[in-house]
């Protein structure tokens, strides 16, 4: 708990080295699976319209085609991946593990006017682009005026 009201400079910081500590800890216990990989993570994405469609661009480096699922229900497209530790680096012992491991999901929901049946996702140099078109009644148009 947080000190509340007005304390001196002495009262008011006891109690931090001990919140410290547990904050640390449960930082520790959230991200920490005892070898040193991280439990989930979210990779970095953007998701932008254009003209035509929808499009969500997220970064998956180190990832392989079969590792990432992209499903798209009721106006939500979500995508989810598995990425392991390296397996033949077991026997070594790591100082330092940044590298994130596990297991992710995204998920975004979309306009309703989406052309559902056209969506494409390809994965290339570490970056998974998904296209969501836009209905043929989402689209803007230029409408011609006429004169007279």
């Amino acid at each position: 708990m947080l000190p509340t009201g007005r304390r001196s400079r002495r009262s008011r910081s006891t109690g931090l080295p001990e919140l410290r500590t547990e904050m640390d800890r449960l930082l520790s216990d959230f991200f920490d699976q005892g070898d040193g990989s991280i439990r989930s993570f979210a990779p970095p994405t953007d998701l932008y319209e254009t003209e035509d469609a929808y499009v969500v661009e997220s970064e998956l480096p180190g990832f392989e085609r079969g590792d990432i699922e992209v499903t798209l229900d009721q106006g939500s497209l979500t995508i989810r991946g598995t990425r392991s530790a390296e397996s033949e680096r077991e026997t070594e012992e790591f100082h330092l593990r940044e590298r994130a491991t596990g297991q992710f999901e995204r998920s975004f929901r979309l306009p309703r006017s989406i052309d559902a049946e056209n969506v494409t996702a390809r994965f290339d140099q570490g970056i998974l682009r998904v296209e969501v078109p836009k209905a043929a009644e989402a689209r803007s148009r230029k409408i011609d005026v006429e004169v007279g």
